[in-house]
């Protein structure tokens, strides 16, 4: 049997997703520079509309949108919200298909802006292109943002999609989707305010673009795998604040180790622990959530 296939019409007759060659032809035969493609999946072919390229205009209504995303920009910026832009890129060019993804991300305290690049490591969504990077980039600018203690993020992301999965506008159907939301519902939702905003890609948005360079640079093995979060950063879900005690406890049987507890609420605690060791300062950070399903995060 025949694997379905999904054509998208950027631009024909009537622009859209057809679910046969036959309806796609006839919204292509005929039109002058008629743009379309094949799919194996709808929410492929669902991010291939969305993408446009904005050439040098002088039209009004273009500029004013551009201005529209500078103006998201810097109010999320001066919100006191960790910042993010992400993008993922892909390519089969060498005969073996990869996907990295690049990430930009922008602390509200107005320290240094961090930058974490990597290769998707997995085959397991390698149909979806660069859909799957992009997903990626955007847990890792949560799991950044939830390791460093903040709790609100503004993820600026270039498909649509994206968004859309994340607010239940589309259902999440494929592989892909339903992982990202599974993510965002299990880990993410509980602990942050997220907000996905899109923007156009490569419409001279200044960290969009910068994000596309890191997906790109990691496409040829230049990666910034680590950001600020660490390697041994957690969490775990059905944590008993009992069991959190008892973990503190033994740790502060641990020569030379020092606990400070640093937020003391109904709703969080958070223990702060360092050492010296061979002349190094260890620092672990243990965070309880105990009105938020109970889950427990260390780095």
């Amino acid at each position: 049997m025949a694997k379905q296939k999904f054509y998208a019409v950027r631009v024909g007759k009537t622009p859209g997703v057809y679910e046969s060659w036959e309806e796609c032809e006839q919204q292509v035969k005929g039109v002058s520079g008629a743009v379309f493609k094949s799919f194996s999946s709808r929410e492929e072919a669902n991010a291939f509309l969305m993408i446009e390229t904005i050439e040098d205009s002088t039209d009004g209504n273009s500029k004013n949108k551009i201005s529209d995303y500078n103006n998201d920009i810097e109010n999320a910026i001066a919100s006191s919200r960790v910042v993010a832009f992400v993008d993922g890129g892909f390519s089969d060019k060498g005969g073996e298909p990869v996907a990295a993804y690049g990430c930009l991300i922008i602390p509200p305290d107005g320290s240094d802006q961090i930058e974490i690049s990597d290769r998707v490591y997995t085959d397991k969504f390698i149909e979806s292109r660069n859909i799957a990077p992009e997903i990626f980039a955007s847990l890792e600018a949560l799991k950044w943002t939830l390791a460093n203690g903040y709790k609100s993020i503004t993820v600026f992301h270039d498909l649509e999609n994206t968004g859309k999965w994340a607010r239940g506008e589309y259902q999440a159907k494929s592989d892909i989707s339903r992982f990202f939301v599974k993510e965002l519902n299990d880990t993410f939702f509980p602990l942050l305010d997220i907000n996905f905003i899109w923007v156009k890609a490569h419409a001279g948005i200044e960290y969009n673009e910068r994000a596309d360079q890191l997906a790109s640079e990691a496409l040829k093995n230049f990666r910034k795998p680590v950001g600020k979060y660490g390697p041994n950063f957690f969490t775990g879900r059905n944590v008993s604040e009992e069991k959190v005690l008892a973990i503190i406890e033994e740790l502060k049987n641990i020569e030379g180790v020092n606990v400070r507890q640093d937020i003391n609420t109904a709703a969080e605690k958070r223990y702060v622990l360092k050492r010296v060791y061979e002349k190094k300062q260890e620092k672990l950070t243990v965070t309880f959530y105990s009105d938020k399903r109970t889950t427990l995060t260390s780095r």
